[in-house]
């Protein structure tokens, strides 16, 4: 016991859990398909999230004078409504079509969530309340110039996150990716 030669055992932090975050674009595929692989490496789960921004409160103000509080108020609860499920099934859509042809996999997505709120606050307290061990998010920063013009939501759960974040940066257009295709 003790020797010199005695092995020092490590302790790898283990990824149960994966919250993959999306904004609906073209290029979530892209970085769908590393939660996908990373799910199945470290036979974790994924929990899917959108955010759905909040309306401008400046642009709330002319609506609300013309049809009332109450009115607007019921509005905007049925019009989130429709558009959370409208979501949420694009979601279901996109997971059946992407993993459809592969048994090991269809079973990788535990949850699908669609938030409101401002997208940094939801992200980091979804990955808290989720117990999220890695976050998987795209980056739509345009090259070198982004850096300076710091204020992308990936930028800010980087900066913000008590929590690993993988940040996949989104292939520049018109460039082909060695297994890109074609959604």
């Amino acid at each position: 016991e003790g020797g010199p030669h005695q092995a020092i055992r490590i302790m790898l932090p283990t990824i149960n859990n994966i919250l993959y975050l999306t904004d609906l674009s073209k290029n979530s595929v892209y970085v769908f398909r590393y939660a996908v692989q990373l799910a199945k490496t470290f036979h974790a789960k994924i929990t899917i999230l959108h955010v759905l921004k909040n309306i401008d409160p400046t642009m709330e103000v002319p609506i609300i004078v013309r049809m009332g509080e109450e009115a607007y108020q019921k509005l905007i609860r049925e019009r989130e409504q429709e558009i959370i499920d409208g979501i949420r099934d694009r979601l279901k859509t996109f997971i059946k079509n992407e993993l459809q042809e592969n048994a090991e996999e269809s079973g990788l997505v535990s949850s699908i969530h669609v938030h409101e709120g401002e997208p940094v606050a939801e992200i980091l307290e979804a990955a808290e309340r989720f117990n999220s061990d890695l976050l998987v998010m795209g980056d739509h920063s345009k090259g070198r110039l982004a850096y300076t013009f710091l204020g992308s939501t990936a930028e800010k759960i980087l900066r913000r996150s008590r929590r690993p974040v993988l940040v996949v940066p989104i292939p520049a257009k018109g460039a082909k990716e060695e297994n890109d295709i074609s959604v």
